[in-house]
């Protein structure tokens, strides 16, 4: 997106920094600005279309190097992030580096204080009905790691080798996640979650929608694979 500029590096020290972790071959291949953007902007198209007339307050969890707030901001949208405290990545702690970097230079507001936060009391420090629009993608696994057996996402990149437990201990954690979603979403607000999978997903995906459609927090507006839920609230 041409409209969207990238803005002046922030001085020496940030732009050898950024030249450093460029340098792996694994970084270069995740982090490609012009294309990360294409495809934010038709995620964003897809499944997102909201945020291009509805001037509310967007959340991001595990925004990364922050396109998708950055399409919502150009928008008009008021934008916050939340991502993993530092040491704590799931895709690594190298890749959160260059995703602080990014977030800075572009100015865009990240609390990097991890999720547990979300999972436990107390709770996200959010009035009621703060937000539109939260969307989780590629970072559901991230917020839940401990309820995935399996070795580190971080070690393999490979979610498949991960398999959901599908215990009371993850039934609880997820009660109390789309609770506190639902408590800072405002009437008619959306949780769009877009997982990276699991061994198990099609299990995930029965255990998502029995559990939304028992709470009664949130209405299944689409689900185009057993990765991705867009659930409006319905109350």
């Amino acid at each position: 997106m041409d409209a969207i500029a990238l803005r002046p590096a922030p001085g020496r020290e940030w732009q050898a920094e950024f030249d450093r972790l460029i340098e792996d071959p694994y970084l270069a291949g995740k982090y490609d600005r012009e294309r990360r953007l294409r495809e934010k902007l038709e995620y964003v198209n897809q499944l997102a279309g909201e945020l291009r007339t509805s001037g509310g307050r967007v959340l991001d969890l595990g925004p990364g190097p922050g396109e998708f707030l950055e399409i919502a901001r150009f928008f008009g949208c008021r934008i916050l992030g939340i991502d993993c405290a530092p040491e704590d990545s799931e895709m690594g702690d190298e890749y959160l580096r260059l995703s602080r970097l990014m977030t800075m230079r572009q100015e865009i507001p990240v609390w990097y204080v991890g999720f547990d936060r979300m999972l436990r009391q107390p709770y996200l420090p959010f009035r009621d009905g703060s937000f539109t629009f939260i969307n989780s993608q590629g970072s559901i696994e991230q917020i839940f790691r401990s309820h995935l057996a399996g070795p580190r996402h971080r070690d393999t990149k490979n979610a498949l080798l991960l398999s959901w437990t599908l215990d009371k201990r993850m039934d609880a954690a997820f009660r109390h996640f789309f609770a506190e979603m639902g408590r800072i979403l405002d009437r008619r607000g959306v949780l769009l979650i877009y997982g990276n999978g699991a061994g198990n997903v099609d299990a995930y995906d029965r255990f998502l929608k029995n559990l939304t459609a028992e709470m009664n927090l949130f209405a299944l507006r689409y689900d185009r694979d057993a990765c991705l839920h867009k659930l409006v609230k319905s109350r």
